[in-house]
């Protein structure tokens, strides 16, 4: 299960019973980022990942962002606001891959400053 984030206890022991019916040995992998989650669950052991280091997130999105091998006096100015792009995705490489992804070959600078201006960039202050 990807990204649990529901905080109902008695839905989780419900699921709980239905799971127990699986194969002997059997292990079920969730993931979630919010600690109450993971605690009602009753995780055995929770395993803590950091996120990337800024420079591996901007490499990540360079590659992402950028066609290979070229580099333009107005790509230097993409990627000034790619770094702020970057530095707002705090760590998490799906969030830098999605929006490098998004912005593969525009060279508007409208659409780069749109992006980072977004409102659901400050969303990323919760993660």
């Amino acid at each position: 299960l990807d990204d649990v984030w529901n905080r109902d206890r008695t839905k989780w022991l419900e699921l709980r019973d239905l799971l127990r019916g699986g194969s002997q040995g059997s292990k079920i992998i969730v993931t979630t980022r919010d600690q109450v989650v993971a605690s009602i669950m009753g995780s055995s052991e929770p395993y803590n990942l950091e996120g990337l280091s800024h420079k591996e997130c901007l490499s990540l999105f360079v590659k992402w962002a950028f066609k290979e091998g070229q580099e333009t006096q107005s790509q230097r100015k993409l990627m000034e606001i790619g770094e702020e792009i970057v530095r707002k995705c705090k760590g998490v490489p799906l969030a830098v891959r999605t929006l490098g992804s998004m912005l593969y070959m525009k060279s508007d600078e409208r659409e780069w400053v749109f992006v980072r201006e977004s409102r659901n960039m400050e969303r990323t202050k919760e993660l």
